[in-house]
């Protein structure tokens, strides 16, 4: 069904051991998306603020990383992100050496490059 990838990425996030707080999270978060998604549909105003900025903290090793993949995928299901193009997947993942320049000055043009590089 076309739900299906919705379903798959809520039962990945549902199958990661403890992380309760995040989960309720993202429940959360995708029910006030359905309920926007419906608003808009019916021809009412959306209520989002266009903003689903997201940081993901903590110690190496705590899941940081496959919390945000399955998100991404929650929002690519839901219509929110782009989908993969050609087999290749639009989510961009960076890390600090990414962002991070060894010397001074060079930082801005290298976070300009990388989200240049993700737009295309």
């Amino acid at each position: 069904t076309r739900d299906l990838p919705r379903l798959q990425a809520t039962a990945e996030l549902e199958g990661l051991v403890g992380l309760t707080a995040v989960k309720h999270q993202a429940k959360q978060m995708m029910a006030r998306l359905r309920f926007d998604s419906q608003r808009k549909k019916a021809g009412m105003t959306s209520l989002a603020d266009g903003s689903m900025h997201m940081q993901f903290r903590g110690n190496p090793g705590t899941g940081k990383t496959v919390v945000a993949r399955v998100i991404a995928k929650l929002l690519t299901s839901m219509g929110h992100l782009k989908g993969s193009k050609g087999g290749q997947e639009l989510l961009v993942e960076v890390s600090r050496k990414d962002l991070v320049a060894e010397y001074l000055g060079q930082t801005a043009p290298l976070v300009e490059k990388t989200v240049k590089s993700a737009l295309g």
